[in-house]
């Protein structure tokens, strides 16, 4: 539980109009709250009384675990620099685990730095990133990540998140991002196994300029993996004309990007995006209005590397309201311009599904540039 001491500045430092809310005992961790504009890196385990600046000498003077701090940037709130850095909680060690856990960073003022994560470890080890997170409700910022993990041997980012339901996105959304690699920068050993896994993307609003990435490893010479991680798209958000919805993504050596990945499309009436891929489960819930997933370039339903592993459809359900839909209507849950990279695992087969407190059975079908959900029966539901 967090023992907090609320703090009236004076000086220079009410210029920024920030009220700190800080703890004493380190496991608890503390909360940063941005009001106006600061010019300096920042980190919920920062400095309290400096805006959560970084510790004097850099950032090889954090500890070499953070938990449970946060950071918020709130409306009129701004971090004015490019080469900046915002951490929910940030740790770093030469040796051993380093971790961050239960970090936040939340946003609803203006973000510039290149970018902006949840819990950051950095260590020549081993570092781990868990259930960290960061949310957009509204504003502006440029890269996100829920967890960010830089190791020489061992990376692991794993149930962190990234929810947005308003606000400006300039770059790129990673549900986690995992690399290993020592030394300097352009000058690294990219050496060791990362892994991204059990990470989520949620967004409802706003807008977004790149590619949305459940996880990313990066290694040159180990096994990097992107698996178990989730994308997920509901309500009205829109996309960059590049901008791609990816599973799973490595750099450096092949590895897993497909195994458990799952895109959900739930009551989503938005923009297009151009591509989708690595996925190897998608999940429906349509609006009442019935519109499809809508993509300008092409699905890749087919496993990086394996063409014979074909994504499944786990899930096909109808919002409740509106006319329903009767046997032997086609109900479009995915348009492709360019149609798809390989065909679905269970076309053909029957999925059970609802709408409100009616049952229905479909039979998938894909054709060239759609993928339908064809009523085949519906029955009310049983009291």
């Amino acid at each position: 539980m967090k023992r907090s001491v609320f703090r009236a500045l004076g000086g220079a430092t009410a210029i920024f109009g920030m009220l700190l809310v800080f703890q004493t005992g380190a496991l608890a961790g503390q909360d940063i709250v941005i009001k106006g504009t600061v010019s300096h890196s920042v980190a919920g385990n920062g400095d309290p009384l400096n805006n959560g600046a970084w510790p004097v000498g850099g950032f090889s003077h954090f500890p070499d675990s953070a938990e449970n701090n946060s950071v918020t940037v709130s409306s009129g709130g701004k971090i004015d620099d490019t080469d900046l850095r915002v951490y929910g909680g940030a740790a770093y060690g030469a040796s051993g685990t380093i971790t961050v856990t239960g970090n936040r960073v939340t946003v609803s003022g203006e973000v510039v730095p290149q970018i902006v994560v949840g819990g950051f470890a950095s260590g020549n080890a081993s570092a781990v990133a868990t259930n960290n997170g960061v949310t957009i409700s509204g504003g502006l910022a440029k890269n996100v990540s829920g967890g960010y993990v830089i190791s020489g041997a061992t990376a692991t980012v794993m149930g962190n998140t990234v929810t947005m339901s308003s606000g400006t996105i300039n770059g790129e959304i990673y549900g986690g991002f995992a690399f290993t690699g020592i030394g300097t920068d352009g000058d690294e050993t990219r050496t060791g196994n990362p892994a991204a896994a059990d990470n989520t993307v949620a967004i409802s609003g706003g807008k977004v300029s790149g590619h949305v990435y459940g996880g990313l490893a990066y290694s040159d010479i180990g096994t990097p993996k992107a698996t178990s991680n989730t994308v997920m798209l509901s309500g009205t958000p829109t996309f960059g004309t590049d901008s791609a919805l990816i599973g799973g993504h490595v750099i450096g050596k092949p590895g897993d990007v497909f195994t458990d990945n799952v895109l959900k499309i739930h009551n989503y009436t938005g923009a297009p995006v151009k591509r989708v891929l690595n996925f190897a489960s998608y999940d429906f819930l349509l609006p009442v209005s019935l519109e499809p997933l809508k993509v300008t370039e092409r699905v890749y339903f087919e496993k990086s590397g394996n063409p014979a592993e074909t994504a499944r459809v786990t899930a096909v359900n109808l919002m409740e309201g509106g006319t329903a839909p009767g046997v032997g209507d086609k109900i479009a849950l995915i348009h492709a311009t360019n149609g798809f990279r390989g065909v679905i695992a269970n076309n053909g087969q029957a999925l059970s599904g609802t709408k409100g407190a009616l049952k229905y059975t479909f039979r998938l079908e894909q054709d060239k540039n759609h993928l339908y959900a064809v009523v085949v029966s519906v029955v009310p539901a049983l009291p």
